[in-house]
């Protein structure tokens, strides 16, 4: 098992030595500012505060946090009292983050895995690990998992985990997770999304208008999403709707407010864009903060788009959701699960053409029945109190001094190495675009050297055949002029 070292501040460093019962929630969101995630875990946050009466303990990584964006911010924005951070060295300078190491911690009862699309070959080990270090380190005896999309690579090294750790329940957001779970033994429920909850009451707050000349354009150019190194293609798309559809307004969906190096939602895909960008003019809705703010009030939205394409599975979703007619672009695996789950499973030319779009009622369904079956876990498992064990933690040698995320000086670090990692990757773009050219070359030029030799195959029997004629007709004048003497 790995080990971990865990840091909190010293409100729950104390409720974590408390009878009190908890839930560790831990899953997609680690602190990000991702649309998606952020619904997954507020929603379980409250289905927790509401049904379960147990008290959440959010599992976050300490790289999230910055100068702006502090612990006590972070439990502002997701409503929740408790946040811990678990990295796999000593950091040195913990003090900088308000947060202190824990050394000493009571048994917790129950641990969630909430939902997202982190169980597969790219994060899943390294999800499992800390999961498992969480599982033994608090001696938890109710282990609940929902919402889980898992891959085919990823799903037999999961099913090995789930029969070791045998979780009470193992709910799944989509089919085919449904038949990787089955196919290697593991019980598994379809529990659809864990943001489903947050994104009806989005809708409820949502007015459409699709007799309009806008749509929703949402581009994600991070690393996972394989639109980063196909990024021509992103822009082929972009012009294929302005081709199909001139008259036309891009309403853009932000869905990542995050500046880490890796992370590029639709604003800085533009400006990677550049004068290529085929449009002067567009207006702009914040997902994100619309994810923090679904439940106030005075949170209305006007969803003046008559269709919608996007790199993000929840954004189509809650378009399917309304009723609006969304393509959800993919160019890997990962994404290409995301789209059979929900429904999409043509190009985008044709999808222009008919724009088809989903019902969730099915979803609705669904959702209940697992939510029932939630609801009556925790009903036969009535909460006892946390037993004190005052369990030591595992000791970790290794030091090391983590900055501040996005200081001045890392951030201009930082944007140094964003616009080094840009320009490689458009080189090795480059390279591969010219080794795709080459290629298409060589086989054409295979292609008229098979032909070429087929002719002269074609050729030499034809001269074989006249050859063979000419021996015939020699050998038959000697005879003949032999016979006459």
């Amino acid at each position: 098992m790995k080990k971990y070292a865990i840091y909190t501040d010293e409100k729950t460093k104390q409720f974590l030595l408390s009878a009190t019962p908890k839930v560790i929630l831990i899953g997609g969101c680690l602190g990000a500012s991702n649309f998606g995630d952020i619904l997954q875990l507020k929603n379980m946050i409250d289905y927790h505060k509401s049904v379960t009466s147990l008290v959440p303990i959010v599992i976050f990584d300490i790289s999230n946090l910055n100068e702006d964006v502090t612990n006590n911010a972070m439990k502002l924005k997701y409503e929740v009292e408790h946040i811990i951070y678990c990295q796999g060295t000593l950091i040195s300078n913990i003090s900088d983050y308000s947060l202190e190491l824990v050394n000493q911690v009571n048994e917790i009862n129950n641990l969630h895995l909430y939902g997202g699309g982190f169980l597969n070959k790219h994060w899943g080990a390294m999800y499992t690990e800390l999961i498992e270090f969480l599982l033994e380190t608090f001696r938890v005896k109710s282990y609940i998992i929902s919402g889980q999309q898992i891959d085919c690579d990823y799903s037999e090294q999961f099913a090995l985990h789930c029969k070791k750790y045998s979780p009470s329940l193992v709910g799944v957001r989509d089919n085919e997770s449904l038949k990787n779970m089955q196919f290697h033994g593991v019980k598994a429920i379809f529990s659809f999304d864990d943001a489903f909850e947050a994104l009806l009451k989005i809708k409820s707050k949502t007015t459409v208008n699709r007799s309009t000349s806008n749509y929703l354009l949402h581009l994600n150019t991070s690393s996972y999403t394989g639109n980063l190194l196909t990024i021509q293609k992103l822009l082929k798309n972009i012009n294929i709707i302005k081709a199909c559809y001139p008259e036309f307004t891009p309403l853009i969906a932000n869905a990542y407010n995050d500046m880490r190096i890796f992370v590029s939602d639709s604003l800085s895909t533009i400006v990677k864009l550049e004068d290529d960008f085929p449009y002067t003019q567009y207006e702009i809705i914040d997902f994100t903060k619309v994810a923090f703010n679904y439940k106030d009030d005075e949170l209305m939205l006007k969803m003046s788009v008559n269709f919608g394409v996007s790199s993000s599975y929840h954004i189509t979703l809650l378009l399917q959701m309304l009723g609006i007619p969304c393509w959800l672009n993919s160019n890997n695996e990962f994404y290409d699960q995301k789209s059979i789950a929900l429904g999409i499973n043509t190009s985008l030319e044709k999808f222009l053409v008919s724009l088809p779009y989903s019902n969730d009622k099915d979803f609705n369904e669904v959702r209940l029945k697992w939510l029932r079956n939630l609801d009556s876990f925790f009903n036969k498992n009535e909460n006892t109190y946390d037993i004190k064990l005052d369990v030591d933690l595992p000791q970790i040698v290794k030091k090391e001094k983590v900055f501040l995320a996005y200081s001045a000086e890392e951030f201009e670090e930082q944007k140094y190495w964003r616009n080094q990692y840009w320009e490689e990757t458009q080189r090795l773009g480059n390279d591969l675009t010219w080794q795709k050219e080459q290629a298409e070359k060589y086989w054409q030029e295979m292609q008229k050297l098979n032909n070429d030799l087929t002719h002269m195959n074609k050729w030499s029997e034809k001269i074989k055949a006249e050859l063979l004629e000419i021996q015939k007709l020699t050998v038959f004048k000697i005879f003949k002029k032999f016979f006459r003497k």
